[in-house]
């Protein structure tokens, strides 16, 4: 999945092989995802050298946090990290010390939509949900769920909210009958496109495209040119000859500087 893929592409760019004690941190918030920070390891020096000669870093200047657990994301991001990796509804609850500086595009968009998915002929609509069994990955955050996904049409209470342990056990759970509806994210619905399952369900909900999850510098713990120059850097990654390769192997086009205006539209929801 797309956005599983982004997470590990940011965990190889900057964990630091041998990074000091008092290096720059960088923390990967992936809510509800199985990324580890092992699985990026085998690219990790090549990266390395990428980023370290566009940059003009020194070795050892980062170091990487990654964790999926959102109890575990407040404790890391407490320290007050120089970059991180979170969603959308994390930098929208923490404006007032983090801000957004790089924007991914994949599949030629900087936005993503969500999906509410159902057995084939099962439910009409979300209303017909009401009291049924409501799961999927993005429930990791259900305040990001009710007020940016559903725009507050849909309280989550009104729903039977099963805990989800994988998008594709979920589905599988929902082909079963064990849960009546799956919350998918743009990454793993185009994925369900292409398995022989898809036929076995409608699309009951679909929301409206809101920014893949953003990198963010903190607003204290930064200074104007870090944040420059590491924005400058991400932009022309992925038309660098040894960036590109990892750029299309992360189904990343490139990386484009954040428009706080992208994000207006969700800061009215989140309110």
């Amino acid at each position: 999945m797309k956005t599983l893929k982004l997470a590990a592409l940011f965990t190889v760019a900057v964990l630091m092989v041998g990074a000091s004690a008092d290096a720059k941190t960088l923390v990967l918030c992936y809510p509800g995802g199985t990324v580890k920070e092992r699985d990026a390891k085998p690219a990790t020096e090549q990266m390395l050298r990428v980023m370290e000669k566009m940059a003009g870093w020194p070795s050892g200047e980062f170091k990487a946090e990654f964790t999926s657990d959102m109890s575990k994301c407040d404790q890391l991001m407490a320290s007050n990290p120089e970059f991180a990796i979170v969603s959308l509804g994390y930098m929208l609850n923490h404006e007032d010390s983090l801000m957004a500086v790089v924007q991914p595009k994949m599949a030629g968009k900087t936005t993503e939509t969500f999906r509410v998915l159902v057995r084939k002929g099962a439910f009409a609509s979300m209303d017909a949900l009401k009291g049924r069994k409501l799961t999927g990955t993005p429930l990791a955050e259900p305040a990001f769920i009710e007020k940016i996904v559903f725009a507050g049409k849909y309280p989550l209470a009104t729903f039977a909210v099963a805990p989800c342990k994988g998008a594709l056990k979920s589905l599988r759970e929902l082909s079963d009958g064990k849960v009546d509806a799956v919350v998918v994210t743009d990454q793993q619905w185009s994925s369900l496109k292409s398995s022989p399952m898809a036929r076995d369900f409608d699309v009951v909900f679909t929301s409206n495209p809101q920014p893949i999850m953003p990198l963010v510098a903190s607003r204290t713990g930064t200074t104007a040119d870090e944040r420059k120059t590491f924005t400058s850097t991400m932009q022309k990654f992925c038309s660098n000859r040894e960036g590109k390769q990892f750029c299309e192997l992360f189904g990343i086009d490139s990386f484009t500087k954040a428009n706080d205006k992208d994000y207006n539209e969700a800061r009215t929801l989140w309110k």
